[in-house]
C-alpha cells in the first residue's frame, strides 16, 4: 500500500542517509505494516557495515533504535494472553544461534508464564521469547547436549579425547600383535621345511637332519 504512505520513498531515503551521517549506500527499501504502524525499513551500508533503519511512513519519525516506549507495543504481539508490562531494559544480548552480542531491549510481562520478550533494538525483530517454561526447556536441552557455561560441547569432548586415544592405541597394539603372529608363523614354516641337496646326477634327495 505504497499509495497510503504520506512520506515519499525518495524523501525517506534522504532522511535515512541524514540519520546515519549522509555517507551511506541504500541497498533495500521495504514498506511494512506492523504493531499498528506503517513504516519504511531501509537496509543501508555505512562504511562497509550493514545497518537497518525504520522510519514512519506517515510523518517521517525515526523509529530505530527502538525506544523504551515503543518496545512494549511491539513485544505485546508475542504474549499469548493480555498482560501488564513490568519492566523495559536495554541490554547487550547474544542470541543462541549467534556468537556476537547486539543491542537489544527486553520487555518483561506479569503473565502466568513470566514472559520476557527480547527485541533487536535496531529492527524491532524478536530475538527471544524467554517464558518460564521455555527457560526450563532450554536448560533441559543444554543438559542433554552437555552444553554449559558457554563451553558448547566441551564437556562432551573432554571424556571423548582419552576414549579416542585409547581406541587408537588399542588399534596400534592389535596391529603389532598381528605382525608378531605372522612373523612367528613364517619362522615356523621355514624351520619345518626339509633341506634339499644340490642336484647331481639324479633326483634330489632329502638330507636327514643332524643328530
Amino acid at each position: 500500500a505504497l499509495e497510503t504512505a504520506t512520506l515519499p520513498v525518495d524523501r525517506a531515503i534522504v532522511a535515512a542517509k541524514e540519520a546515519v551521517g549522509g555517507r551511506a549506500l541504500v541497498e533495500q527499501v521495504l514498506l511494512r505494516s506492523d504493531f499498528g504502524r506503517l513504516f519504511y525499513e531501509l537496509k543501508l551500508r555505512v562504511e562497509g557495515v550493514a545497518t537497518t533503519l525504520l522510519l514512519d511512513a506517515m510523518n517521517g519519525e525515526r523509529l530505530s533504535p527502538i525506544s523504551p516506549d515503543l518496545a512494549p507495543v511491539i513485544a505485546q504481539q508475542y504474549v499469548r494472553t493480555p498482560a501488564t508490562v513490568t519492566a523495559v531494559e536495554l541490554e547487550r544480548y547474544t542470541p543462541r544461534k549467534k556468537k556476537r552480542a547486539q543491542d537489544a531491549v527486553r520487555v518483561r510481562f506479569n503473565d502466568a508464564d513470566a514472559t520476557e520478550i527480547v527485541l533487536d533494538r535496531q529492527t524491532g525483530e524478536i530475538l527471544e521469547d524467554e517464558g518460564r517454561w521455555r527457560r526450563v526447556h532450554f536448560a533441559v536441552m543444554q543438559l542433554h547436549q552437555l552444553n554449559f557455561f558457554g563451553f558448547e560441547k566441551t564437556l562432551l569432548n573432554i571424556p571423548g579425547v582419552p576414549i579416542l586415544l585409547m581406541s587408537l592405541s588399542g588399534g596400534a597394539l592389535w596391529l603389532l600383535h598381528r605382525a608378531r603372529v605372522r612373523r612367528s608363523r613364517a619362522a615356523m614354516r621355514v624351520r619345518d621345511q626339509p633341506l634339499v641337496t644340490a642336484r647331481s646326477a639324479g633326483e634330489p634327495k632329502e638330507v636327514p637332519p643332524l643328530s
